[in-house]
């Protein structure tokens, strides 16, 4: 396939980029995938410490394009507890959601999934949508490909791909030479992701802390002076009968990089301490990996290199989160899934529309900031509301934790928007296109 031939072509070869490619190619358009010209490696060749929480929504769609890893490398979280910094806990429980209620006649209770989430091994996710790709119309090219430079040119006169899709994440270098700025707040902390063992078997149960100031390792402030907000996940892994969490751990800079030099029973002892001894024997069992947080959102989503070019973003080039409610692929996900729509969309009511029409690209932007606005705002505010050292904070996280506790129907209503897809990606047109 010439370059010449290419109907979409999506920048990066992530997770997010690999599905928007695998999606998009269903529409029966050419489509190219380009590696990213430098994919850092913090890890040992084939093996990614980190875990995704993936919600039904993203699940659907991997199982569409046949990517989702089955067996021991996706396990089901049905219930998790969620630890305040003066000693409140939420328990959320799938079964909640059900409670009370009985399967339709001709459903089972198979029909009625009790998972809050599942946590699926990035290195399995990612050798499935390898295979995905090769049997699949996508072409994939590198760096090293005769037709990349050409379908990645940076001048705007001669770009003759119709869409170009950046999946590059928020300091891609594509994304460097289009016309969108980006903000980015930073909330000076890096997370730490890793593995450990405890003696007995997770079950599926999650585990969050925030902790702050003095609920922080005591051990470790006495040694370090570190203070301030740490959040700390344990994700359960290796299917319901393992004993493996994989961890991410949100602290300072400086923190981070000290739990990085420890030796791994240090480490177990600091994240024992961290999690108030909720877990006394961990042993850690992985490398450490680390990143900085920030909360970033770039300004135009969609705009055109010329009359028959238009470029879009999608997943992180648009827009990234703080980690803490597992929500950062799952967004990214829900844009590829809202643009891959709007395209099918085009196909059966306006296929006389060009790819490049940024009526169509700009209706995509439009849907997907409205869908992502609310859940983006929630995190932030949870993130700052515990970040800070105000008595005033400090009463209303820890009140509203236990008001949040007692209201059955609030907890099952944010159960049921966290399990399930965070925009309804409905495409509305008017008498002439997209309105």
């Amino acid at each position: 396939m010439m370059f010449e031939n290419v109907d979409i072509c999506v920048h990066g070869d992530g997770v997010v980029g690999c599905v928007t490619a695998l999606l998009l190619s269903r529409l029966n358009l050419r489509v190219a995938l380009l590696k990213s010209p430098i994919k850092p490696t913090t890890t040992a060749p084939g093996f990614d410490i980190r875990a995704y929480a993936l919600n039904s929504h993203s699940k659907s769609i991997l199982e569409s394009i046949k990517a989702w890893p089955e067996g021991d490398k996706s396990t089901s979280v049905n219930e998790m507890y969620v630890h305040a910094d003066q000693g409140e806990v939420v328990q959320f429980r799938g079964t909640d959601l059900y409670t009370g209620r009985r399967p339709e006649p001709g459903h089972s209770d198979s029909d009625c999934p009790p998972s809050l989430t599942w946590i699926v091994e990035v290195g399995a996710l990612e050798q499935r949508l390898d295979q995905a790709l090769k049997c699949s119309k996508v072409l994939v090219l590198s760096a090293s490909d005769p037709s990349y430079p050409q379908l990645r040119i940076n001048d705007q006169k001669l770009t003759k791909t119709p869409l170009s899709v950046v999946c590059e994440g928020y300091t891609g270098e594509f994304k460097k030479t289009l016309l969108t700025k980006t903000t980015s707040t930073p909330y000076y902390q890096h997370a730490l992701a890793t593995r450990v063992q405890v003696q007995e078997v997770h079950r599926g149960v999650a585990h969050q802390w925030f902790n702050h100031s003095k609920t922080a390792s005591a051990a470790w402030e006495a040694m370090h002076g570190q203070e301030g907000l740490e959040i700390i996940a344990l994700l359960p892994t290796g299917g319901p009968h393992s004993n493996t969490f994989a961890v991410v751990w949100s602290a300072s800079g400086e923190k981070i990089a000290k739990l990085k030099t420890l030796s791994d029973p240090d480490f177990a002892k600091a994240l024992s301490s961290s999690t108030r001894d909720g877990f006394k024997e961990l042993t850690a069992c992985g490398p450490r990996q680390s990143w900085p947080l920030a909360l970033s959102s770039s300004s135009q989503w969609a705009g055109a290199f010329n009359s028959k070019a238009s470029w879009v973003l999608c997943g992180d080039s648009a827009h990234t989160v703080h980690p803490l409610a597992g929500m950062g692929l799952n967004l990214g996900l829900g844009d590829a899934q809202c643009l891959h729509d709007f395209l099918q969309e085009r196909q059966l009511h306006t296929s006389w529309r060009p790819l490049s029409d940024l009526r169509l690209l700009n209706a995509y932007a439009r849907e997907r900031k409205l869908a992502i606005l609310a859940p983006v705002t929630f995190i932030d505010l949870i993130q700052r509301l515990f970040a800070s050292d105000f008595a005033l904070a400090r009463l209303i996280r820890n009140n509203g934790f236990k008001a949040f506790n007692s209201f059955s129907p609030l907890k099952k209503w944010t159960i049921a928007q966290a399990s399930s897809k965070t925009s309804s990606n409905s495409v509305s047109f008017g008498s002439d296109g997209y309105a």
